[in-house]
């Protein structure tokens, strides 16, 4: 089968984890080790016009974090994410790079499950056409250890008891329960072992599912998993087919996601 009808995209690497569990070090260390067979960009989730927003801002400064004030926070996160894969995620994808995201739609569920808002379908339907990671990577660490690590990188800027130490607890358990629905992409991996350790596993999971797109590409089957949205390019073939994109407001279900998840400790 030709290259161009079996066109290759690119591997999208989602690393998740809460605050200080190493996330930009090790998504610059998959960076390094597959830079000299591909191109390789790094992007963060949410953007910088997130962060920026007044909208956002307006919300986060609220007194008293309502579910309704929540709610509008998570309509802005889910554009953000849909305006980053559409500008940046998928064109990139589509040419053959590789995607690192530091941090990606799960730590947003994790994020607004610890702020309150327990409506995880809804938010799970919200994000439904974020494109599937080929494989992410939780780096789990103990609060009491994220916290320790936030106090010696900021150094007298924060001091221990003023973190907030049972929304970094309520985050793990989050991302260990996974109540957004269990994928076999997904993988936890100890964070709290030495950076070099923790990096031997998590450069392992990439390069297998490297090795596992790369056949799928040649086999032509599907080059992403369907675990969270279908890629950002359908196949040509398809496309007379292809229904058109469902509301992402609708009340129907989103599919049923795999089960299975591989811990590395």
């Amino acid at each position: 089968m030709s290259t161009e009808e079996t066109p290759t995209r690119g591997l999208l690497v989602a690393v998740c984890g809460i605050d200080a569990s190493g996330k930009t070090t090790q998504a610059a260390r998959i960076a390094e080790h597959l830079r000299d067979s591909r191109p390789v960009h790094i992007t963060r989730q949410p953007t910088d016009l997130y962060r920026g927003d007044d909208l956002v801002r307006s919300v986060e400064s609220l007194d008293r974090r309502t579910p309704e004030a929540m709610r509008e926070l998570a309509l802005l996160a889910a554009f953000d994410l849909a305006r980053h894969a559409r500008t940046v995620i998928c064109p990139r994808l589509d040419r053959g790079e590789t995607v690192i995201a530091d941090q990606y739609v799960f730590s947003t569920y994790t994020f607004f499950q610890a702020c309150g808002l327990t409506e995880m379908d809804w938010l799970v339907q919200l994000n439904r056409f974020a494109p599937a990671p080929d494989v992410t990577l939780y780096l789990d660490v103990p609060a009491e250890t994220a916290a320790s690590r936030i106090v010696h990188r900021e150094g007298s800027l924060r001091q221990k008891q003023d973190i907030d130490l049972r929304r970094l607890i309520d985050s793990r358990q989050t991302y260990l329960e996974q109540p957004w629905g269990r994928r076999t992409t997904y993988h936890v991996v100890d964070g709290a072992r030495p950076i070099d350790e923790a990096a031997r596993d998590v450069l392992s999971l990439v390069d297998s599912a490297a090795q596992d797109l790369e056949d799928r590409t040649r086999k032509g089957a599907p080059a992403r998993s369907a675990d969270i949205a279908a890629p950002c390019s359908p196949a040509k073939e398809a496309s007379a087919t292809e229904p058109s994109p469902k509301d992402p407001f609708s009340s129907e279900p989103p599919p049923t996601p795999e089960q299975g998840t591989s811990v590395l400790v």
